[in-house]
Order: structure tokens, then C-alpha cells, then sequence
């Protein structure tokens, strides 16, 4: 599995470029985001998807993604509610579920409930253990009871207050999209990019740049041997 330290760093970054460089950076990475997902889900890959939600987690934690995104999955998780969903639904629960009660509470009520009704009649083969403590951990949430895994690392609570000083107008540059929006986008278009247009099935930024082109601007092949241009605008107040 990932790295957990390696994941908050990789997030963190991410938030960064959306704010700094665009909101169209963090939209097309959530986008290749939602289509490894998909790949994954579809084969049942629990280790990779463990990985991506986790990941998706540290974004929201740090504003990239609001939380309909977040509560849109869940969803999709209670829908097929199969045993890897109900793993993915813990995994996302334990990392975000105290940010999604402040955030949503009307909305958290609606997921608690959806779950309770699912779990009211067996249909699924996931052990009764694993049921059981995912309900344990929606009436904590529901009651405001925050466990030992919601807790805040040292390394998470200090790359947050990094983000605070370099990247304070990170709430205003949210990508305020459901999972459905994401995973739909080559169909429905990409609403949420001002001033996009279609052509061909890509999405193009006025000025001539396509979204690709500018993701491809901010990661070029240098920046692992060290960008200093990137470095720069990154850190520029």
C-alpha cells in the first residue's frame, strides 16, 4: 500500500498547484483519478483501491474536492454494497468522516440512514464483524464520538499548517463536482471549467492551452531532476 506520509505529501502538492496554477490542474488530475478508479473497481483490485481512496481522502482534507464528491462515492459504495465496498466505505469513513459531519451534516443523516436500511436486511457476504463495526463507526460519527483513527498524524497536522501559510485561498478554488460529474465527463462535458469548450473530445482552456497541455506544463519531465520555475510558483506567496 501506499505510504501514508508519501500520500498526504503528494495531496498537499496537489492542493497547491489547483490554487496557484488553476482550477483546471486539480480537475484533470481528480479526472485521471476517477478513471484508474474505475479500471480498478471494475477488476476488483481492493490494494489499488484502498490506495485511491485514501489518496481522494487527503484531497478533500485539504480542500482540492468538496464534499460532494465525497458523499456522491459513499453512495456509489451503499448502492453495490458488496465486501470490497463496505472496505472502501471504512476506509473513507475513518479518514474523512469528522470533516464530512462539519461540512454536511444534513447529508451525513442521509448516508447513515441508507446504511442502516442496507444493513437491516443481510445481503451481502462480507463478514458480520465487518458490518458491525462500520456501524459502530457511523453512530460514533452520528454522535460526534471522534476515534483513535480520525485523529490528525503529526505529519498530516503539520503538512495542514504548511498549507494554511502558503495556500490560504484553497477553500475558494474547490472542485465542486460529484463522482458521477468526474466519472461521466467524456459524455456530459466538463461543466465546472470556465469557458471550456469541446473539440474532439478534449476540453480547451481559452488562450489555446487544453487542460492536458497545462497539466503537462506543471509536471514536465524535468521537475524530477528538480524545476526550479515550478518550484517557485509554487511557493510564491
Amino acid at each position: 500500500s501506499i505510504v501514508n506520509p508519501l500520500a498526504i505529501s503528494l495531496a498537499a502538492l496537489v492542493s497547491c498547484l489547483n490554487s496557484q496554477l488553476g482550477l483546471e490542474i486539480g480537475a484533470s488530475f481528480c479526472e485521471r483519478l476517477a478513471g484508474s478508479f474505475q479500471r480498478c473497481y471494475s477488476g476488483s483490485d481492493q490494494g489499488a483501491l484502498l490506495n485511491l481512496v485514501k489518496f481522494l481522502a487527503n484531497l478533500y482534507s485539504f480542500q482540492t474536492v468538496n464534499c460532494c464528491l465525497i458523499y456522491d462515492l459513499i453512495r456509489v459504495f451503499i448502492g453495490s454494497f458488496t465486501p470490497l465496498d463496505i472496505e472502501l466505505l471504512l476506509a473513507l469513513l475513518s479518514s474523512s468522516g469528522q470533516q464530512l459531519r462539519r461540512d454536511d451534516p444534513a447529508a451525513l443523516k442521509e448516508i447513515i440512514l441508507l446504511i442502516q436500511n442496507k444493513t437491516a436486511v443481510p445481503t451481502t457476504d462480507c463478514p458480520q464483524s465487518r458490518i458491525d463495526f462500520m456501524l459502530d463507526m457511523i453512530y460514533d460519527l452520528k454522535n460526534n464520538k471522534q476515534r483513535l483513527t480520525q485523529t490528525m498524524t503529526g505529519h498530516m497536522e503539520s503538512t495542514r499548517n504548511w498549507l494554511r501559510q502558503v495556500n490560504p485561498g484553497a477553500v475558494q478554488h474547490q472542485l465542486r463536482v460529484t463522482w458521477s460529474d468526474l466519472v461521466n465527463c467524456d459524455k456530459s462535458g466538463r461543466w465546472w471549467l470556465t469557458g471550456s469548450a469541446w473539440k474532439g473530445g478534449s476540453t480547451f482552456i481559452p488562450g489555446g492551452q487544453s487542460t492536458h497541455d497545462r497539466v503537462q506544463v506543471c509536471f514536465p519531465q524535468e521537475f524530477i531532476a528538480g524545476d526550479q520555475w515550478l518550484i517557485g510558483r509554487l511557493f510564491r506567496r
